[in-house]
């Protein structure tokens, strides 16, 4: 206990900047000061938001203490019912947290071990909301390799449990999980009448969080549509909804949304500079996949706006890397793509080759008909549980 609390105060000095770190350090003092384990653990959640938001691994480690600190209680000390319950609570929400650290750091299978862990806990304690909550977080995390069958068979799973309890904010997830499926298989109307419903729902309860996300999938949408300028202004809106919530990783992906736009239409100089911001919270938030992402931009700016296709590789072949790596067959045929393209136009052969077969075959491997098929069943089995329930 006291060697992982030294490892805390080490981290500290050696990787948070000095007025984060004053912050910082001082919300651990606070938690360690109660000799309650339990008011201990409360003080760490009460802040939690803020520890990940400037330092993610710092957070990761302070939800594995707070996994040890419950469970040396349940181990070793005589805890009334009420008091194993909240421990069991406290343990589920910090294996919930690991397991979207570790999602957003596109580490599949450790993001899956930990929302495992989480489901088995809160099936035992039988809290509904949460197993839905979980089995949400598990689809999106399945959907960051394109793994749509599995992604499909627990967003079903989320999404029938919030039909049952009417957890509305519980339906906006699954909403735009679903939503963004439809999207990726190019289902765009579709995806689009789910994304409005989402919005609908979150206006009505004025959550700001999920408007802003929202918005932000609205704007992929009209970017998809090659609507340019009203992408911008819903992009624009999400971070404005971001100015008191700065949820990092919302507004990196708007910066690197908004970069698109302008690089479609042709303003590379600003195309750039976004996704240049973009870059700089995504590297500081370790969003690797986000990373691959706005390497892919840069090349496309390089080769369109400044005709650089040498640097226009280099961005290329680093996203490649991390999406080859990550195993997202969507980023890994964008890159492969960007990389064609130059190639081609360098007249190296052998290598366009290469990457029009890499481009040709994710791109066959994404958009294959058992996808489609499993999105036809799961509207369907939605629609007929929505008729039978108004019989």
């Amino acid at each position: 206990m006291l060697l992982f609390l030294l490892f805390i105060q080490l981290f500290f000095s050696n990787s948070i900047k000095a007025k984060e770190g004053i912050k910082l350090d001082s919300i651990i003092n606070y938690a360690n000061s109660f000799k309650n384990d339990t008011d201990k653990i409360n003080a760490y959640f009460k802040y939690d938001d803020y520890i990940y938001r400037y330092s993610p691994k710092l957070d990761s480690a302070l939800n594995k203490l707070i996994v040890f600190l419950c469970d040396s209680n349940l181990k070793y000390y005589h805890v009334s019912d009420k008091e194993k319950y909240n421990f069991y609570n406290q343990k589920a929400k910090s294996f919930n947290n690991l397991g979207l650290y570790f999602k957003n750091l596109a580490n599949i299978d450790s993001a899956i071990h930990y929302f495992d862990k989480c489901l088995e806990i809160y099936e035992e304690i039988d809290n509904k909301f949460k197993i839905a909550s979980t089995y949400t977080n598990i689809c999106n995390t399945y959907l960051i390799t394109d793994d749509y069958e599995n992604a499909l068979k627990y967003i079903y799973k989320s999404r029938e449990i919030n039909i049952e309890s009417n957890n509305k904010k519980g339906l906006i997830s699954n909403l735009n999980s679903i939503g963004l499926i439809y999207k990726n298989q190019q289902k765009i109307e579709k995806s689009l009448q789910l994304f409005e419903e989402a919005l609908k729902i979150s206006e009505e309860l004025n959550d700001s969080n999920n408007i802003s996300i929202v918005y932000g999938n609205i704007g992929n949408i009209h970017l998809f549509n090659k609507n340019y300028i009203e992408a911008t202004k819903n992009f624009f809106k999400t971070i404005d909804y971001q100015k008191n919530i700065r949820n990092l990783k919302i507004i990196s992906a708007s910066y690197s949304n908004i970069s698109n736009c302008y690089s479609k239409l042709n303003d590379y100089k600003l195309a750039k500079e976004y996704a240049l911001k973009s870059l700089k919270i995504k590297e500081k938030i370790n969003d690797n996949l986000g990373v691959s992402i706005v390497y892919i931009l840069l090349g496309v700016i390089e080769k369109e706006g400044f005709y650089n296709y040498k640097n226009a590789i280099i961005y290329g072949e680093k996203s490649f890397r991390i999406a080859k790596e990550l195993k997202s067959l969507t980023h890994q045929r964008d890159a492969a793509k960007l990389l064609f393209d130059c190639y081609e136009h360098l007249n190296q052969y052998k290598n366009a080759y290469n990457y029009h077969l890499i481009y040709t075959q994710t791109n066959d491997s994404i958009l294959k008909n058992e996808n489609y098929k499993n999105l036809l069943d799961i509207e369907y089995k939605y629609n007929y549980k929505i008729k039978l329930e108004k019989v």
